[in-house]
């Protein structure tokens, strides 16, 4: 934990969870909620804005083609075979999409401020890939036994055991996402994961300028 590198009396803190696919970060995030803390959805966020958005819209299509959206939005299939080792269209992708994402997860936090909230949380699967732990004060990874998150997978979305090893090991390792975290949660089970939730809720509200006001 290096909470202390934030010093005292911060303002509204921006929170980060992350975790690899099957470690519970939604739950974790839920469990937040419930103590009245703002929660930014930053993957649900960033499909609506890719998909609605028609400076983004426009912008992908001029580099992509047309096929790069379906009726419902982004084709992802056509975008993931295009950027699939071109770097340049990954760049680009990323230079179109960024920016307004940003923009719109700052405005967010500027009206969670507003209303004196000590800290938002982000939930986001790629806090460290994407680079954007850098707006963020602290990061919090969940992690769980890799057989744990297998079954959880395989119960919720269907998959196979082969589609979800190959889903985790195409993912930054638990090891790699812990080095870069300012706080682990286990999560083997839920029962686990309340108390250590409270403990992580009262150090940050300790460090943060707008709590009590």
């Amino acid at each position: 934990m290096h909470l202390s590198r934030l010093g005292g009396g911060v303002s509204m803190l921006r929170i980060g969870i992350t975790g690899g696919i099957g470690s519970g970060k939604s739950i974790v995030c839920n469990y937040f909620e419930k103590l009245q803390v703002p929660l930014y959805h930053a993957d649900d966020e960033a499909t609506r804005l890719i998909d609605h958005n028609l400076k983004i819209r426009k912008k992908i299509i001029s580099f992509f083609g047309e096929d790069a959206y379906a009726k419902k939005g982004l084709n992802k299939a056509v975008i993931r075979q295009r950027v699939f080792n071109d770097q340049k269209a990954l760049t680009v992708l990323n230079a179109i999409t960024h920016p307004p994402l940003m923009k719109h997860f700052n405005d967010w936090c500027a009206a969670q401020k507003k209303q004196k909230h000590p800290f938002i949380i982000k939930e986001a699967a790629l806090v460290f890939e994407s680079n954007s732990y850098q707006m963020l004060d602290f990061v919090v990874c969940v992690v769980a036994p890799l057989e744990t998150r297998i079954s959880r997978v395989m119960q919720r979305d269907g998959k196979t055991r082969v589609e979800v090893e190959r889903i985790i090991n195409k993912q930054w390792s638990d090891e790699e996402k812990i080095k870069r975290s300012d706080f682990v949660i286990q999560n083997p089970d839920d029962e686990l994961l309340l108390p250590q939730i409270l403990i992580l809720h009262d150090l940050i509200l300790k460090k943060s300028a707008l709590y009590g006001k």
